[in-house]
């Protein structure tokens, strides 16, 4: 079974950068950390999808995001502070018109709930000072460039990029 995602891929400087982060948060948090090859903006879920991977990566194509300075500013939780699973870097830029794009071009729905971001940790367990913890990186500001979407398969056994 595919597992399909859209993602923006991340310069090497940004991934040291957030490779860091993630030593300071094991420090602290019990939980599943992403590996640096694998770290990525999440742009669209698309899982086991019966659309062809030549569309979807026709689709890619026609979207662009090479005008837009990426930004990451601070740490967040999903899906809350109250219940926290997931530690994500906040992704501040602006891409709903392109995640709009995408999913229009491929006959999709775009959710409401649209949240760029940079998974770093699958949290286990409970964490009683995550605010304190996500408060502590709230001065974390990385910019980039990117000129393009990118395509993966991420099942439960393989992760590469298709395109």
């Amino acid at each position: 079974m595919k597992r399909l995602f859209v993602a923006i891929e991340l310069p090497d400087s940004i991934k040291d950068k957030l490779t860091t982060v993630e030593k300071e948060l094991k420090a602290e948090l019990n939980g599943n950390f992403v590996d640096r090859e694998k770290l990525h903006i999440t742009f669209l879920f698309l899982g086991d999808t019966t659309i062809s991977t030549e569309n979807i990566i026709s689709s890619i194509k026609s979207i662009s995001i090479r005008e837009l300075r990426i930004e990451i500013s601070g740490l967040g939780v999903f899906p809350s502070l109250k219940r926290p699973r997931v530690i994500f870097a906040n992704v501040v830029t602006d891409l709903r018109e392109q995640y709009n794009s995408l999913c229009n071009s491929l006959g999709l729905k775009p959710e409401g709930s649209f949240s760029p971001h940079i998974t770093l940790c699958r949290l286990q367990g409970k964490s009683d000072n995550i605010k304190s913890i996500i408060d502590n990186y709230a001065n974390i500001n990385l910019t980039f460039s990117q000129e393009k979407l990118a395509l993966f398969n991420s099942d439960f056994r393989n992760y590469y990029k298709i395109y």
